[in-house]
């Protein structure tokens, strides 16, 4: 995990969070065929190096074994994600939507 996380990440609430986003970047894409204007859209961007963090758990079975087959899933995705860059969502032929997993439960982190 990058040592500037810890120093440089604050959580936010939704209220002040919504206010920071209302000036992100707002760019105009534009399909052009034959020299005419044949899809305009707009995209908004998220500034880079932004930090997104979720939760992911598994499910106990009846058992209440740790073997279960929802953490063994869980753990080959994590292992397979962990500390891997990969492109997640539209845009990756103009550089957008890369993305590094890291756990944060795991002190092996590089």
């Amino acid at each position: 995990m990058p040592s500037d996380l810890t120093e440089n990440c604050f959580i936010i609430d939704d209220e002040n969070f919504n206010y920071l986003i209302e000036d992100i970047p707002v760019i105009a894409r534009n399909k052009i065929e034959n020299g005419q204007s044949a899809n305009l859209w707009y995209e908004e961007y998220i500034p880079r190096e932004t930090i997104f963090y979720t939760f992911l758990s598994s499910i106990k079975d009846s058992n209440n074994s740790k073997n279960s087959d929802e953490n063994t899933q869980l753990k080959k995705f994590i292992n397979y994600y962990k500390n891997r860059i990969f492109q997640l969502g539209a845009n990756s032929t103009i550089g957008y939507g890369y993305i590094k997993f890291y756990n944060i439960a795991d002190d092996s982190n590089e």
